[in-house]
C-alpha cells in the first residue's frame, strides 16, 4: 500500500524523500490497488502506521495535508501545477488571438507533433520549470528547432518568472534552415482580485 502510495505522490513532486523510501521498500512486491475496497484493520502491533495509512488515503485521493495547530483533518487540492500552467497560458493566448490553438497537431510524413500553442506568428513551449542558467538543453533546442522548420514560424519557450527574468534569443541551425528561438518568462505575481490578476497576466503576455 504505501509503495502503491509513494509511486502515485511521485507524479506530482519530486521531493528526495519519496525516493528514499521507495529504495527502503524495493523488496515489497507492487501491484496496484483499488483504494475504494481498502479494508485494512489497525491492531496496536500495526496502529503506529495508521496515520500514515490516513495522508497516503489523501494523496491516492489527490489531496495533500496541511500541518495546522488543532486536530482537526485539513487538506487541500494537489494539482499537476504543469499542466495548470500550461492550459492557464493557453486559455489566456486565446484570449489574446482567437486563433490560437492549444494541442494543435499536425503530422509531416512519418512526424507527428503537437506543441503546446499553435498561433499564425509562432509555436509556443509552456514549460513549468526553473530554467537552467548553464544553457538551454540539447534536447529542447532540438525540440523547438523540429518545431520551426515543419511549421514554417518562430518559436518562444515561455516559462513562469522564479527569481530572474528571462529574455533571450537563439538563432538555431544557419541559413535558409535557421530558426528564431525566444526565451521568456512569466511574472505570475500580483496582489490583488482575480479580475485584475487576469487583466495583469494578459497584459504582460502581449508585451512579450
Amino acid at each position: 500500500f504505501f509503495l502503491f502510495a509513494i509511486r502515485v505522490f511521485k507524479k506530482y513532486s519530486n521531493y528526495p524523500n519519496l525516493s528514499r523510501c521507495e529504495m527502503i521498500l524495493d523488496e515489497v512486491e507492487y501491484f496496484n490497488i483499488d483504494v475504494n475496497r481498502l479494508n485494512i484493520y489497525f491492531d496496536r502491533m500495526s496502529s503506529r502506521y495508521q496515520k500514515s495509512y490516513k495522508i497516503a488515503l489523501m494523496i491516492l485521493n489527490r489531496l495533500v495535508p496541511i500541518p495546522d495547530k488543532s486536530d482537526s483533518q485539513s487538506f487541500a487540492f494537489l494539482f499537476d501545477m504543469a499542466e495548470v500552467f500550461e492550459k492557464f497560458i493557453e486559455n489566456m493566448y486565446k484570449n489574446i488571438d482567437p486563433s490560437s490553438i492549444g494541442q494543435h497537431s499536425e503530422t509531416f510524413n512519418d512526424l507527428k507533433l503537437r506543441p503546446d500553442i499553435y498561433t499564425e506568428e509562432k509555436i509556443i513551449d509552456v514549460k513549468y520549470k526553473s530554467y537552467d542558467k548553464s544553457g538551454l538543453s540539447r534536447d529542447d533546442k532540438y525540440q523547438m528547432y523540429v518545431y520551426g522548420k515543419n511549421f514554417h514560424k518562430s518559436t518562444m519557450i515561455l516559462y513562469p518568472k522564479h527569481i530572474n527574468d528571462i529574455n533571450e534569443n537563439l538563432k538555431l541551425g544557419e541559413g535558409n534552415d535557421m530558426v528564431d528561438l525566444k526565451l521568456r518568462s512569466l511574472d505570475l505575481g500580483f496582489d490583488g482580485g482575480f479580475d485584475e490578476f487576469v487583466a495583469k497576466i494578459r497584459e504582460r503576455l502581449e508585451i512579450i
